[in-house]
């Protein structure tokens, strides 16, 4: 059996190493370098790709950290870049999460057909747009549609959750999503 090769202790690893130069010498090649071991490396990958299920959508989410990288690195004071690395790349995709949980209420089969009819490119380059307004839309709610809302789409509460924190029956949860769902379809179709 062969002997598994270990990580000495204290030894750094390529991006903390690659880190420490460009913070030294502010180097274009090596930040270049430093993003290029980012995307290609597998560890971060399988890291995007275990949160998000879907690999399309890690290979977008990862492009879109590394351009957020190249901004964000110059002005970076980090002790532990691969730890604050991880940070990042998981609050993005719980982000993307997030954000797709929301599309999918806007777009979803039931409710497109009431918010827009738009052709496919158009849907395509209108849902950030879209998910603007409705963010913006949400305050505008009454308040219990509002908040009932915000706990199931925005904090994953089911509606027994919902009910319980409330103190109200199930059924009101229902009809508070229901209609403030309504509310915000009429809302965006007002507003396209």
């Amino acid at each position: 059996m062969p002997e598994l090769k270990k990580k000495a202790i204290g030894a750094v690893s390529i991006e903390e190493r690659l880190f420490r130069q460009y913070q030294q010498n502010r180097s274009k090649e090596i930040l270049d370098q430093l993003l290029y071991h980012f995307l290609h490396d597998e560890v971060y990958s399988l890291y995007i790709l275990n949160i998000l299920k879907n690999r399309e959508d890690a290979e977008d989410v990862k492009s879109e950290i590394a351009m957020k990288l190249f901004k964000i690195i110059p002005t970076a004071r980090v002790q532990h870049f691969r730890a604050w690395l991880f940070s990042i790349v998981k609050n993005d995709c719980l982000d993307f999460l997030k954000k797709k949980k929301i599309l999918n209420f806007i777009f979803s089969v039931e409710n497109l057909p009431d918010v827009v009819d738009f052709s496919e490119n158009e849907r395509l380059v209108n849902r950030e747009l879209l998910l603007e307004k409705l963010i913006e839309e949400i305050p505008n709610l009454k308040d219990e549609q509002r908040t009932v809302i915000e706990m199931h789409y925005f904090q994953n509460k089911k509606y027994d959750e919902i009910a319980r924190c409330m103190e109200i029956p199930k059924s009101k949860v229902k009809s508070f999503i229901q209609n403030g769902r309504l509310n915000l379809r009429k809302r965006l179709v007002a507003l396209v």
